[in-house]
């Protein structure tokens, strides 16, 4: 029961389950999208503002660029959820590999080979799905969103990639800090706040300080003792338990084509963290606390 394998696998999967309840809780709140993502996010800056202290922040154009990405991914991620499936919006996320592949090969800083290809094409194939669903209106708006969502973590990845920060936490609570600053002035009526039922207070809360504050803690805890790699695959889970999450407590079922496009897209980006991890093993593992920074999935 000590074995720090297992203790650093539980601290992992425990933070994959507190990231998986965000479809649900986004969507019981009953206000618009950029009022919970500006009081969720700085719920969550003020809950891990204490680490925000344990570095000096130097303003940079790669700090400026990941704020504005994650702010982007953040804000998308909540409004899509409010308008189409869970299952949707998290599976069209995790498509930022792909993105990042396309631009590390156009600007060939990575030789396009059949073992790094086959993992981006099963992506495309995976989104296709998704593109392909029978939907209308706001579902469609949905989706295009949370693909978007998709783009901006790829954008934030890559500006993360250029920072050096000792703490991931730290940035997690910069980030979120930045975020409802920047989503504040967008919101169409505050006056949301005031009406707002306690329940719902209580679920933003929930939504700040425990699946995005609690959750990194204690992912940063799980990365002393389980390799970055494994973290990583681990974290998957996260998009697996959302919409049953939403499932069971709304009711909403996703589509055949959310299922597969799901199921394809996921497998694809597990084979695609394998195949790198045999590139960059002695790299990444020797830098396991930036790490946190890039593989925390900055979660949305």
């Amino acid at each position: 029961m000590n074995n720090p394998s297992f203790i650093g696998v539980a601290y992992i999967l425990a933070a994959a389950f507190l990231w998986s309840t965000s479809g649900l809780f986004i969507k019981k709140v009953p206000v618009d999208p950029l009022f919970i993502t500006a009081a969720r996010s700085a719920i969550a800056g003020i809950t891990l503002l204490p680490f925000l202290k344990s570095q000096k922040i130097e303003f940079s154009k790669p700090l400026l660029g990941y704020i504005l990405a994650f702010a982007w991914m953040v804000s998308s991620f909540v409004t899509a959820n409010k308008l189409t499936a869970a299952a949707n919006v998290i599976a069209l996320q995790y498509t930022a590999p792909l993105y990042l592949f396309i631009y590390t090969i156009l600007t060939k800083k990575e030789k396009l080979s059949l073992r790094n290809a086959v993992p981006m094409f099963f992506i495309v194939l995976g989104i296709s799905l998704f593109l392909m669903e029978p939907s209308q209106g706001s579902s469609s708006l949905g989706n295009l969103l949370a693909l978007s969502s998709g783009i901006a973590m790829a954008a934030a990845t890559f500006f993360l990639h250029q920072l050096r920060f000792s703490s991931g936490i730290m940035v997690v609570s910069l980030s979120n800090l930045s975020t409802a600053l920047l989503v504040l002035p967008f919101i169409p009526s505050l006056k949301e706040g005031l009406t707002l039922h306690w329940t719902g207070w209580l679920s933003l809360f929930y939504l700040g300080a425990v699946q995005i504050g609690l959750a990194n803690v204690l992912f940063t805890k799980g990365l002393r003792f389980v390799s970055v790699l494994n973290a990583s695959i681990l974290s998957l889970t996260e998009a697996v338990y959302n919409p049953i999450w939403v499932f069971l407590f709304l009711g909403e079922r996703p589509s055949v084509y959310s299922l597969i496009g799901g199921i394809v897209i996921l497998v694809a980006v597990a084979v695609d963290i394998k195949l790198r991890s045999g590139q960059e093993k002695t790299k990444v593992e020797n830098r396991a606390e930036d790490c946190n920074t890039v593989f925390s999935k900055m979660p949305s």
